[in-house]
């Protein structure tokens, strides 16, 4: 979810399928935290964190977010 006050926010409790394991919610965060910037904690799979939109304002910064994007909506679309 994109937040008009320029906050990305990652709902994982409310993700469905695959992301309702934790292991895979898991798989996400370690794939957001791989891009600089982004520090969520272990336990941020079961909260709704926030990333500043700043974050992906460089290019490297913005592609390994949608990089991260793309690849939840292969893991979603996946049987």
């Amino acid at each position: 979810m994109l937040w008009t006050y320029g906050t990305v926010e990652v709902p994982f409790p409310w993700m469905k399928k695959p992301f309702d394991a934790p292991a895979k919610r898991q798989e996400l965060r370690e794939r957001l935290n791989a891009i600089d910037g982004v520090t969520l904690p272990n336990d941020a799979i079961y909260k709704r964190p926030g990333i500043p939109i700043v974050t992906f304002s460089n290019e490297e910064g913005l592609k390994r977010f949608l990089d991260v994007t793309d690849w939840c909506v292969h893991e979603l679309r996946s049987p």
